[in-house]
């Protein structure tokens, strides 16, 4: 029988970047040289300078200087030879082509005006340990019709970043962007400032701010207190930046 690969899209590094990621969330070097860390939860050891041992779900395998990593779907890490990379991947610089080709599960939350029913939400990948997803998807429809569309590829940490570094967004990050745009809505700037960006004046109202803007950004404001009281807790307990809770 004859097989063809399924049309999937990857992450991958170079082998510096890889040594890169040792010497930065390592934490065991000799002479300068990440001597044994993890990557994406598996386990990278020296080997030489120009060699790692890579563990994967196949076993134990060699990575050496010119090689590619792949970081697969499921989070599954493994050498490839940069010949073979070469023939096997093409660049994905257009979110779009990026999506995977499997269903993706559609979020109705945001639909109730002519504008969100034009955006797609979508969570793109497999839940993770914890059961959340990682990858999201924004999809304006300009002109369904015609297949029209601009998508914005919004990705979360995914992994302990002791472990797989910082390789996403966070809850916090992107609250502090609704919240810093309520606020605009809500409170008008504070008098120009040549040094800096102007901030808001929360004592003044602003042109459009009413009772709903006000009650979405205080519980914008609140979600970002628990958050941050979890992380806080959580670096109290020593935990922060792994699996453990």
């Amino acid at each position: 029988m004859k097989f063809k690969k399924k049309p999937i899209t990857i992450d991958a590094i170079t082998f510096d970047e890889l040594v890169e990621h040792g010497l930065k969330y390592g934490g065991n070097t000799v002479e300068g040289v990440p001597w044994s860390f993890q990557y994406n939860g598996h386990a990278v050891t020296h080997e030489t300078d120009d060699c790692y041992i890579i563990s994967t779900l196949e076993g134990d395998m060699k990575m050496t200087r010119g090689d590619m990593l792949l970081i697969g779907i499921t989070g599954e890490i493994y050498p490839c030879k940069l010949d073979i990379f070469e023939a096997s991947y093409d660049p994905c610089d257009d979110a779009e082509e990026c999506l995977p080709p499997h269903p993706m599960r559609p979020i109705h939350d945001h639909v109730v005006n002519g504008l969100n029913e034009a955006i797609d939400v979508l969570a793109v990948d497999e839940p993770g340990p914890g059961g959340a997803n990682h990858e999201y998807a924004l999809r304006l429809n300009r002109d369904r019709e015609k297949s029209l569309h601009d998508t914005t590829i919004i990705r979360f940490q995914n992994g302990p970043i002791q472990e797989s570094g910082f390789n996403g967004l966070s809850n916090e990050a992107l609250l502090a962007v609704l919240i810093d745009r309520m606020r605009g809505f809500q409170h008008q700037r504070e008098g120009d400032n040549p040094e800096r960006v102007p901030g808001f004046n929360f004592a003044s109202r602003g042109k459009y701010a009413c009772k709903e803007n006000a009650c979405a950004l205080t519980h914008l404001e609140e979600a970002m207190m628990w958050l941050q009281k979890r992380t806080r807790d959580r670096m109290a307990r020593g935990v922060e930046g792994t699996h453990k809770v």
